[in-house]
């Protein structure tokens, strides 16, 4: 699995050697997913670049609420 994050990255560039480098990565990568799901059924991995916000205390005032929500606006694209 540690090639996914290679496999992303060689990915980015719009080159045609960049997607032949990648699409020869992928027997190796299916390899390493058959691997882990020998052992877990599931995988579970980060969807967002960063760690995730802490949420609002159920006591917080709504002005606090607002500011969280109004944060997270450019997840809901």
């Amino acid at each position: 699995l540690r090639n996914a994050t290679a496999s992303a990255l060689i990915t980015r560039t719009d080159t045609p050697q960049s997607f032949g480098k990648a699409r020869m990565l992928v027997p190796e990568l299916t390899r390493q997913y058959d691997e882990a799901f020998q052992q877990f059924d599931v995988l579970v991995m980060p969807t967002m670049p960063f760690v995730a916000t802490t949420l609002t205390a159920a006591d917080a005032p709504i002005e606090e609420y607002v500011h969280s929500a109004l944060n997270m606006l450019a997840n809901t694209a």
